[in-house]
């Protein structure tokens, strides 16, 4: 009897706590569903403001006195479509100074916020409206003993690149672990040339992931003043900064001799081989030819696969691929001579 009794309680405790969990996620929706139709309400009141005042440039006071919940967020949406759907920089510069004005406050306000979300959504907005003002808030962040997720971090840091680059190094050296290095590459993406220059004086003191962020902006970015550093750099005892700067070199196209390059094409690791056969699309067919009878029967399917689209994509390509086709034995080479020339 006990047993059933202790059985009965248990059920309905159960039923208590499933019922109290649905009607709070069904009192959550409708607070969510009227939150959002308030937010709606304040949109298409505001759009026709928002579009003569930024978009037009006209005065509305109506909107330099924006207090309401409802009412920010419904400005913080239209204004985020304007961002991401006009290429207007007079646009833009008339909602940063709207919003360093009326939201600046709001938006310092949620970056110490308990909740990952808000503060998150916080460095979005201050990354989209260009809100230079709280780049030190956002240091200050970095510089305190608060804990954040890598996501914030990375946001953060693409602030400071923004806004404070002279400060962003000195962030990064302080804290290696917390972005990913395709993260931090993105971030150097966002630096100015010459914050790029002031960095490269301290290239050496970088840890391995930076330098080769730094080594892949250069690349991107087509900085041909440090080829001949990364001609320095293909010399690395390190692999990896090895493979970068060549990619880098491969990249830009301002090429030495080949002389420089051959330790690559004798190198035994097959990702060094195939940059090799990439960058002979800079040589002429006729003078690299015995460089290509070798590659071509490469062990590594990528650098024979490298290889051969090399020279596809060259003047009298076909011309040469046959060449080679007769004059190897080599089946896998054999094949993907075949596969390139469609036969």
């Amino acid at each position: 009897m006990s047993e059933i009794l202790l059985l009965t309680i248990v059920v309905f405790c159960i039923v208590v706590i499933v019922a109290c969990c649905s009607i709070y996620l069904i009192y959550s929706r409708l607070l969510q569903n009227k939150d959002e139709k308030n937010v709606q309400k304040y949109v298409s009141e505001l759009l026709p403001q928002c579009y003569h005042y930024f978009i037009e440039g006209s005065s509305i006071e109506t909107l330099e006195n924006v207090h309401n919940p409802y009412q920010v967020k419904a400005i913080e949406i239209i204004l985020t479509k304007y961002i991401h759907l006009l290429n207007d920089q007079d646009v833009v510069k008339r909602i940063t100074q709207y919003v360093e004005k009326n939201l600046s406050e709001h938006y310092k306000k949620n970056l110490k916020s308990r909740r990952w979300g808000i503060r998150l959504n916080a460095l979005f907005k201050i990354l989209d409206f260009k809100i230079q003002t709280l780049a030190p808030s956002v240091l200050e962040l970095l510089n305190s003993s608060r804990k954040f997720s890598q996501k914030e971090y990375f946001e953060m840091y693409k602030v400071i690149a923004l806004f404070l680059p002279e400060h962003l190094m000195s962030q990064l050296k302080n804290s290696t672990d917390r972005i990913s290095n395709i993260e931090l590459y993105k971030v150097l993406a966002l630096l100015k040339e010459d914050t790029i220059k002031e960095i490269m004086q301290a290239f050496s003191s970088l840890t391995q992931s930076q330098q080769i962020a730094v080594i892949d902006t250069i690349a991107s970015k087509s900085m041909l003043e440090y080829t001949d550093f990364l001609h320095e750099l293909i010399k690395d005892e390190n692999i990896e900064i090895r493979i970068h700067a060549m990619k880098a070199i491969e990249q830009i196209g301002f090429i030495q001799p080949i002389e420089t390059y051959e330790p690559f094409f004798y190198a035994d690791d097959w990702r060094e081989r195939m940059l090799f056969a990439k960058i002979l699309k800079y040589f002429p067919l006729d003078e690299i030819i015995d460089y290509l009878k070798v590659l071509v029967t490469d062990p590594s399917w990528w650098v024979r696969h490298h290889t051969v689209q090399m020279i596809t994509d060259q003047k009298n390509g076909e011309k040469v691929l046959k060449l080679l086709y007769e004059q190897t034995d080599d089946l896998y080479a054999r094949d993907i001579i075949l596969e390139s020339l469609g036969a």
